[in-house]
Formats: structure tokens, C-alpha cells, sequence
């Protein structure tokens, strides 16, 4: 049936009504300010942010002329973060950007810990959606992670250590935990989960060759349940050797310690939840948790 010029009218002014009103609801709040455009590139050219969103034409979007580090789209690929590096023209003031698809800026601020600013970022990261992920340098020894709201640049939690690894699920951050740079050597470290120690329960020890000393030389490689953590850890001292070391999230001890023997240059991954692979150049070691226990 043919559609008459009344109706035809009637179809475009509920068309403009609904894009009106996407337009105004996306306008007044920030997740939503994005909802109309995914951005598919962001980059620096010439030092400057230039971002493309999907179906246009590449823009620049500042002119500022500010030392910037490489930019991080948000995972829902509406925002880009990224790092004005401190420098003699800003008092080596160091500060975070966030823009949206359109180029404007939604915050800007100085990363900041209880007892001052960090102006030197070893690294940046989403941690989700809402929240920034800042690793700060202290000393050779340690790092500072912070846990900032990408709204208000305002720092939520705080973490002191190295090797910091989110779970999937991002609601565990798991890391070796603080160490004194200049205290005696050996220094036996210890894994961290929100701030809790994990394993060993005791923490951190100094100068004592006569018991198990803990060096963790891989990644915390998380279960895709986000629920067990695999590390490996280099013991020296009293015991030595390679263990492959499985922590479950929430529980006291580990679930398993295995000896990693013939392993140089190693890759840990999960197959599953319950099966951990580690290769190298020797070839694959299978670990399967629920033929191991």
C-alpha cells in the first residue's frame, strides 16, 4: 500500500523526535555523551591527538603543543585517555586527560596518593569503564599503584609494590607487595591480593639466607573465573629452585606448589579454569588441578 504524504511527515517528525531526544539524554550524562559515535583510532601525530571514530574522516583534536604519551580507548570505545609527561615548561607537573568521541575534555588532573602527587608513570591503564589505573614510580624497589575515578581523577585505593595483575573480572588486583629498597639483602618477597598478604603469610623478610627465600619472576597469570592465580616463583636460600606456585582468590594457602624443572624462558597460560600450561623451550608442563590435588 502506497504511504501518503501525511504519513511520510508524520515518519520523518518521529524520526527527528527520537534523535532529539537521544541527543539531549546522551548530552547530559558522561557515559551516555558517547552513545552516537565508537571511536576506532586514536593516535599521535606530531605530538598531537587525532582520533577517528567509526564511518568519519580522521581529526585532530588538540593544538596544544604538550608532550603526551601513547593515548588508551576506553574498553567501551567511547573515551581516550591519556598523559601530559611533567617537563621544565609545567614544573614537571605530570597530568591525566580524559576525551570523548568528540574531543572534549571530560577531566583533567594530577594523579594523587595520600602523601603527594605522582609526577613519574611507569605505566597507564583502564582498569574498566569507570576507572583509571596509574603505576607510579617510587624507587627501584617499588611501585605506587593508584585506583582513580576517571570522573572526578579522585584516587580510590592505593598499592604499594610490583608485577600488579587485575583479574578478569577486575575486582582483584594481585601483585608482589612493598619491599624496603635498603634493607639487607636477601630480601624475600610475598604475593598480595587488595592489599592483604597471600603467600607467604609473614610478609616481607631481610638478610636471612636460612630459610626459603621468594623471588617472583613471572606475571600473575589469572584463571579465565578470575577465581586462581598462577605465578612462578625462584626460591634461593635454604630452598632452592623453580615452583610453580597456584593461589586460589580468598583462601589462606596456595593450592598448589609444584617443582618446575629443565625450564629456562617460560610462558604461563591457562587452558581453562583448572589446567595450567607452562612452555618453554623444552617443550609443555601440564598442570591439572583436579588430578592434583
Amino acid at each position: 500500500m502506497p504511504i501518503s504524504g501525511v504519513s511520510k511527515m508524520r515518519m520523518l517528525v518521529i524520526h527527528f523526535l527520537i534523535v532529539f531526544a537521544a541527543t539531549v539524554i546522551c548530552a547530559s550524562t558522561l557515559n551516555c555523551s558517547s552513545a552516537l559515535a565508537i571511536i576506532e583510532k586514536a593516535y599521535l601525530q606530531n605530538g598531537e591527538l587525532w582520533l577517528k571514530n567509526i564511518g568519519d574522516e580522521p581529526r585532530q583534536v588538540t593544538k596544544d603543543g604538550k608532550p603526551k604519551s601513547p593515548v588508551l580507548i576506553s574498553p567501551n570505545k567511547h573515551f581516550v585517555l591519556y598523559c601530559i609527561e611533567g617537563n621544565q615548561q609545567n614544573n614537571f607537573q605530570t597530568s591525566i586527560v580524559l576525551k570523548n568521541e568528540r574531543g572534549d575534555t571530560i577531566s583533567e588532573f594530577r594523579p594523587r596518593a595520600h602523601d603527594g602527587y605522582c609526577n613519574s608513570i611507569n605505566q597507564l591503564d583502564w582498569i574498566d569503564d569507570e576507572r583509571i589505573g596509574i603505576d607510579c614510580h617510587c624507587n627501584p624497589s617499588m611501585s605506587l599503584y593508584l585506583d582513580v575515578d576517571k570522573r572526578t581523577g579522585k584516587t580510590q585505593n592505593e598499592y604499594y609494590g610490583y608485577r600488579f595483575s587485575w583479574s578478569p573480572d577486575r575486582r582483584t588486583l594481585a601483585h608482589v607487595g612493598q619491599m624496603i629498597h635498603f634493607a639487607d639483602w636477601p630480601h624475600s618477597e610475598y604475593i598480595q591480593f587488595n592489599n592483604k598478604n597471600i603467600y607467604p603469610k609473614e610478609g616481607a623478610v631481610y638478610g636471612n639466607d636460612k630459610i626459603p627465600v621468594h623471588t617472583f619472576i613471572s606475571d600473575f597469570v589469572w584463571s579465565p573465573d578470575s577465581h586462581k592465580v598462577a605465578v612462578v616463583d625462584d626460591l634461593s636460600g635454604s630452598v632452592k629452585g623453580k615452583r610453580l606456585v597456584i593461589i586460589v582468590s580468598g583462601k589462606a594457602q596456595p593450592l598448589l606448589v609444584k617443582p618446575l624443572t629443565g625450564v629456562g624462558e617460560f610462558k604461563l597460560n591457562w587452558q581453562d579454569n583448572n589446567i595450567v600450561v607452562v612452555s618453554s623451550e623444552s617443550g609443555n608442563k601440564t598442570f591439572d588441578l583436579k588430578t592434583m590435588r
